[in-house]
């Protein structure tokens, strides 16, 4: 009976311990921001949906300047403001803080 217990204590732990080596092996994508920091950004393959990070380029304004996204394949897109064309009149047709976030009305 002992043995069982302690067979069993055993194979518990190296379940946990191989969960916990999963989760610190899961991919991230990365990205620099505008103040030379790196941002880790997960992808969640359930929802398939990538974490988004808006850049904001500590102006203090509250204008951004880059969106950065993971995608299913681990790599980061990065959309920039400068490919947006957006305007004061057309910002509303948008959702979401990108790309509004790149003009000041």
């Amino acid at each position: 009976m002992k043995s069982h217990l302690s067979f069993l204590a055993f194979l518990v732990s190296i379940i946990f311990f191989a969960d916990i080596t999963f989760a610190a092996k899961q991919p991230l994508c990365t990205y620099k921001n505008t103040g030379g920091e790196t941002v880790f950004l997960t992808y969640m393959p359930l929802s398939k949906k990538g974490e988004e990070y808006i850049d904001f380029n500590n102006a203090g304004n509250g204008m951004c300047v880059k969106k950065a996204t993971c995608l299913d394949d681990f790599s980061t897109k990065v959309e920039d403001c400068s490919s947006v064309k957006i305007t004061c009149t057309n910002r509303r047709q948008f959702q979401g803080v990108f790309p509004s976030c790149c003009i000041k009305c």
